[in-house]
């Protein structure tokens, strides 16, 4: 987004630059024959910079944005997790269903593989898969 922003200040800043040179240049052409126009110094560096910028322009649309790789997955125990942490850790599990994966972990004992949460009323093979790389199983 601040890309795009950026992109389009740039555009309106090059097209009020075009804007005011050919004003200027209008203006010269009814004082000063063709043979006198000269370009100075300024103009010179004003002319370098838009040609710069027209020419690095299209970099910013190659550049991607950078994706939110910091965000840390942690792990759990799914056999010795309390259901605030369930819920709070895995992806599309609340505290109903977090309360849930404990009801059955103690009553049916703890579970020896990932899979066998879809056993658990409310978990889905969907919602297994979305957490697989979130959950540990940890036999003691």
């Amino acid at each position: 987004m601040k890309c795009l922003r950026s992109l389009i200040w740039l555009w309106l800043a090059l097209a009020r630059f075009f804007a005011r040179l050919s004003q200027t240049a209008r203006k010269l052409s009814l004082l000063i024959s063709d043979k006198d126009i000269t370009m100075t110094r300024k103009d010179w560096i004003k002319a370098a910079f838009a040609a710069l910028l027209i020419a690095v322009t299209p970099l910013a649309f190659a550049v991607e944005a950078p994706q939110e790789t910091t965000q840390q997955v942690t792990q759990l125990d799914i056999n010795s997790a309390d259901a605030r942490s369930i819920a709070q850790a895995l992806e599309g599990v609340g505290l109903v269903k977090a309360q849930e994966i404990v009801n059955h972990r103690e009553m049916f004992g703890k579970f020896s593989s990932i899979d066998e949460l879809t056993e658990v009323q409310g978990i889905g093979a969907a919602t297994v898969e979305k957490n697989r790389h979130r959950i540990l199983i940890v036999n003691n």
